[in-house]
């Protein structure tokens, strides 16, 4: 393990904020810092639209994950 990720084990459940302005519900399992200095958390997550369901491997900014309520 680097000092650039810190894994969540188990995966924990969070809401995603998608990038049609949704909350949605996923899993995170990690911290990951990327080479300009800021922390983004890895997660997974899935929507529906018009074609189907798009599965969604992201990492994202902090601002964009929240704890469930």
């Amino acid at each position: 393990m680097t000092d650039d990720l810190r894994p969540i084990k188990p995966p924990r459940g969070v809401g995603v904020l998608h990038d049609d302005g949704r909350w949605v519900g996923g899993l995170q399992d990690a911290w990951v810092r990327w080479p300009s200095g800021e922390w983004r958390a890895s997660v997974a997550y899935s929507v529906v639209n018009e074609w189907g369901q798009d599965r969604h491997l992201r990492s994202l900014l902090a601002e964009r994950v929240r704890l469930p309520v």
